[in-house]
C-alpha cells in the first residue's frame, strides 16, 4: 500500500527529471487558494501534489497539482470527520466510487522519488526473515523502508492513480462553486521482490510502455487489458527497497518552513542543525492497514503558505543515498547537505 511518498523536487526540477525519462510537460497547473506547493520527502494525504493526465481527444499530457485524498464527484464539501481515501484497490476499480474515474477518463499517473513502507514485527515472522532483521524491528516495533527506482533506470517512479474533478460549495459565501481536483493511488498485490515488506504495493508503470500509454489515454476502451498487477520482472529489475535511517516528518501546523522540504531532519546522528531549525526524527505512531483509508485524528488543515527557501539539492530519505560513478570520500557522504537559499 502507500501511505507516504516523496516528491523532493521543485516543480521546475521535476519537469527536467520527467524530460530525462522521456515525458514532456509544460507546467503543473495550480490553484493558489489551496496553498502554495512545497517539495516534500514526506508527502502525506490531503496535501496537493503533482499529477499527470490526459483529456479526451487531446494528445497533450497535462500536469496539475491535485489533492491526495479522493473526493467523490457527488460530494459538496471536503469530507471531514472521516478517514481520507487515498488508495484504491486494483481489484475494486469497477465498483463503488471508482467506476466513473476508471472507465471514463479519470486515470492519471503520479510521479514520485519513491514511497515508504514499514516492516513490522508481524511481517518479519510471517516471511521468516533473518534474526538480525527481526532484532532491528523488535527495537522500535516498525522499521521504515524507502522503495525507489534503482540507479541507471528511471529518475522517478510512476504510480498509477485515479483522479476526479469535484464542484464544492464556496467557502467564501459568494455562492460560486469551487472546483477541486483530487486523486488516489492504485494499489495491487506486491511483486515477489517487495513482498517481504507488505502484501500490497502501488501499481507501478514504466514510461515508454503500452501499459503506461494506455493508462493515461482516456479514449482507450479496452479496460480489461489495462494492467492490474505489477510486472514482477520489471519491479525486480528496476525497483529497490532500502532501510531509511529516519522517518522524515513534515511540519506541524503553524510551524515555519525554513527550506523547501517538509521534513527538516538533516543528520543521521543525534547532532542538531541549529536552534532555529525544525528537527524531528519522530516516527508516526501507527500506519494505516487499509487500502481504503487512513485514520487521521486531527482535522484537515490548510497547508503552510510560508514561502520556502530554495535549493538546488534534493534530500534523500535514505541512510545511503544513490551514488554516482566515480570515487568519493565516504565520510563526506554521511550528512545530507543542508539547503542554501537562493541568492538574490
Amino acid at each position: 500500500m502507500c501511505g507516504r511518498y516523496s516528491v523532493a523536487a521543485r516543480l521546475e526540477q521535476l519537469r527536467d527529471m520527467l524530460q530525462e525519462d522521456g515525458i514532456m510537460i509544460d507546467e503543473f497547473a495550480a490553484d493558489d487558494r489551496f496553498g502554495e506547493y512545497y517539495p516534500s520527502n514526506n508527502v502525506r494525504p490531503t496535501t496537493f501534489r503533482p499529477v499527470m493526465y490526459r483529456q479526451s481527444g487531446d494528445n497533450q499530457l497535462h500536469g496539475r497539482l491535485m489533492r491526495w485524498a479522493f473526493i467523490p464527484p457527488w460530494e459538496h464539501e471536503i469530507p471531514r470527520g472521516r478517514p481520507p481515501v487515498f488508495n484504491a484497490r486494483s481489484d475494486n476499480l469497477s465498483s463503488n466510487m471508482w467506476t466513473k474515474a476508471f472507465h471514463e477518463g479519470g486515470r492519471c499517473i503520479v510521479p514520485a522519488d519513491g514511497y515508504y513502507e514499514w516492516l513490522t514485527l508481524e511481517r518479519t515472522k510471517e516471511m521468516g526473515l533473518s534474526s538480525a532483521i527481526v532484532a532491528q524491528v523488535n527495537k522500535t516495533g516498525k522499521l521504515p523502508y524507502f522503495v525507489r527506482p534503482r540507479e541507471h533506470t528511471t529518475r522517478l517512479m510512476y504510480l498509477a492513480g485515479l483522479y476526479t474533478k469535484t464542484h464544492l460549495k464556496s467557502m467564501n459565501g459568494d455562492n460560486r462553486d469551487q472546483i477541486v481536483y483530487s486523486f488516489a493511488i492504485v494499489t495491487t498485490d506486491a511483486a515477489p521482490s517487495l513482498e517481504f515488506l507488505h502484501h500490497r504495493t502501488p501499481l507501478i508503470l514504466e514510461p515508454g510502455t503500452e501499459a503506461f500509454k494506455n493508462w493515461l489515454d482516456p479514449d482507450y476502451k479496452h479496460i480489461e487489458h489495462l494492467p492490474m498487477k505489477n510486472d514482477a520482472k520489471m519491479v525486480e529489475r528496476q525497483i529497490e527497497a532500502d532501510k531509511a535511517d529516519i522517518y522524515l516528518s513534515g511540519p506541524k501546523d503553524g510551524q515555519k518552513i525554513i527550506d523547501d522540504k517538509s521534513s527538516i531532519t538533516r543528520f543521521l546522528g543525534a547532532k542538531r542543525l541549529g536552534e532555529n531549525d525544525i528537527s524531528s526524527s519522530k516516527r508516526i505512531k501507527s500506519e494505516p492497514d487499509s487500502d481504503e483509508a487512513e485514520l487521521i485524528k486531527t482535522p484537515i488543515k490548510k497547508e503552510p503558505t510560508n514561502s520556502p527557501s530554495r535549493s538546488k539539492d534534493r534530500l534523500s530519505p535514505l541512510h545511503s543515498p544513490k551514488k554516482k560513478s566515480g570515487k568519493s570520500d565516504s565520510k563526506s557522504q554521511k550528512i545530507t547537505s543542508f539547503f542554501s537559499p537562493i541568492k538574490k
